[in-house]
This record gives C-alpha cells, structure tokens and sequence, in this order.
C-alpha cells in the first residue's frame, strides 16, 4: 500500500484498524501507512493510543480483545497473555476480567495502566497458542494463573470448568502448578485436582464435599451417581445407597424459573418412584449453614432407615 500523506490514508489506516480489531505499533503503523498518515489519525482523534507506543482506532480502545493484542504488540516477542484472560479466550469463564494479566520477561519493570498486569514469575517454559490474533499461554498454565488472580470462589469454578469443558486434566493442571515455585493456597488446589479426578463437577458440589458432608463424616456417600429412572439417565450429586437419599446442590443461575421448577420437579417424582428421596440444598444452605444440611440429612437418613430395622444413623 502507498504511504501517501493526507487524510486518504489516515482514513486507510483507521479503517484497517477498525475492521481487524487489530492494535499496532507505532513502527508497524508507519511501515503500513506512513508517518503523516499516522500522525493526522492521531490529530482528528480517529485512532488512539492504547499502550506507550501501541495504537487502535479509538472506538475500540477499552475493548478487551484489542487491550490483549496491545499488550502483546507491546511486550513483544515474549509477552502472551495468562490468567484469568486467557482462560475466557480458552472458553473458560463468562466474561473478560477487568485487569488483564500479560506474562512479560523477568526483568520488565513498566508501569501499566490500571486494567492490566505484568506477571515477572520465573516459570518455566510453556506451550504457546494465537486466539483471535493474540498470543496466549496453554487453557492449564492459564488456569494455574487464574487461581493466583482470582477470588478463591472464581478460581475454584475456573480449575472446575477447565477439565469438564475438555481444556485440562489432573495431570496437566499438576504439571503446570509443579512449574511455580510459589503459589497461593497450593494445598486446596492441590485437593480440589483431587476431588476433580473422584468426580466433582462444580464449585458448590466442591464446596458440599469439601465442607459440608466431608468424607470423614460421611464416608457412605457416593459422588456423581448415574441412575436411569423412567428409562432417563439422572446424576445424582451425592447417594446413599444405603437409606437411599438424593443429595442436590442447587447452584446460582441453574434452578431458577418456572421451566427449571418443573423440570426439577419431575426429576424428583422420577427418584421417588424408584424409592430414592431427593434431599435439595441452595448455595446459602451450603455455604451460610452446612450444620443444618447435615442435620437435616441425618434427620431424614434416620427416618428412611428405622422402618428397615438397622437402627444406624
């Protein structure tokens, strides 16, 4: 392309940004366009910096793809993108995050701007991939950095939905907690990988497993039980074979609505008609008052067992 000057090619230049989404360097912008072109893009206020030395067309500067390419641009040739960013470019998580973290070398002391990070830890090397234009890190080093990053609740879902959504295992996630030599609350990730590889599928079966009904209390129940009532296949969270009880843990978002009502509904018609009692716990049960969930399942595994004359409880 011609770098001519004039306001025909700052408009070429901010339309090539805006319609890849791309940021540039002020280098790679001048070799494309020409100085002049950039220069009079940054005058008329059509394209903006994103970073020092990294721009995009203006509109687009807050969004999160082109403030993850930026900062690739920036740190290049060694900077990619981890964590929690990662992770949602990997599929991981329903939003962006607000800070953006990019693994630089050791020895960047830049300042960023408030809605990114530099990660300097020594680690060593990962597998590198390119979604939508950025350089990231593999979805387990992603994941790894996200339970650095996040709120214990969010790191915990995040390492969860990783190995049910086919992004990691126990053992790639192991691997990848092995290459830092410092990590926060390593010991309840490392059980969480755990609790993972016996079955766990989401943050508040964990949390019913890890608090509420641990299993040196209640070492009879069983996790993620498959039964086929009615011909269809249910999972059961948590079974007791023995005074046959239903254990469900009722997550945000998951069981609200009329459709969900009913559907929940007949599931439980469909256990009882198999002589299993459903017992339904919410996340404020599990998490405010798990001695009352354990009461009340004491309560009711007693009354299912007296009739059977075992007289256990």
């Amino acid at each position: 392309m011609p770098k001519d000057s004039g306001w025909g090619a700052a408009k070429r230049l901010k339309l090539w940004l805006a319609a890849t989404g791309n940021a540039a360097t002020y280098a790679d912008l001048v070799a494309r366009f020409g100085e002049p072109a950039l220069r009079t893009a940054l005058a008329t206020g059509s394209v903006a910096r994103v970073l020092p030395g990294v721009y995009a067309a203006a509109e687009l500067c807050s969004d999160p793809l082109v403030r993850c390419k930026a900062l690739v641009a920036w740190s290049a040739p060694d900077g990619f993108i981890t964590g929690l960013a990662a992770a949602h470019m990997w599929g991981i998580g329903e939003e962006m995050p607000s800070v953006i973290t990019v693994h630089v070398q050791p020895s960047w002391h830049l300042r960023v701007p408030p809605w990114a990070r530099l990660l300097r830890a020594q680690t060593q090397p990962v597998t590198l991939f390119r979604i939508r234009g950025v350089r990231v890190a593999d979805a387990p080093d992603a994941v790894i950095q996200a339970w650095r990053e996040a709120r214990p609740d969010i790191a915990a879902a995040t390492v969860i939905e990783a190995v049910h959504g086919g992004l990691g295992t126990v053992t790639s996630l192991t691997e990848a907690i092995a290459r830092r030599s410092q990590l926060p609350r390593r010991g309840r990730l490392v059980e969480l990988i755990a609790l993972l590889d016996g079955g766990v599928t989401s943050y508040l079966e964990y949390i019913a497993r890890r608090d509420a009904f641990p299993g040196r209390l209640f070492p009879e129940l069983q996790w993620q039980v498959e039964i086929w009532p009615a011909g269809r296949k249910r999972v059961m969270d948590a079974f007791d074979a023995e005074a046959m009880i239903d254990l469900e843990f009722d997550g945000f978002g998951s069981h609200g609505g009329a459709e969900a009502f009913e559907t929940d509904r007949e599931r439980d018609n469909e256990m009882r008609a198999v002589g299993i009692e459903p017992l339904h716990y919410t996340y404020n049960d599990v998490t405010k008052r798990p001695e009352w969930c354990r009461q009340n399942y004491r309560t009711v595994r007693a009354a299912r067992l007296r009739p059977l004359g075992t007289g256990r409880t």
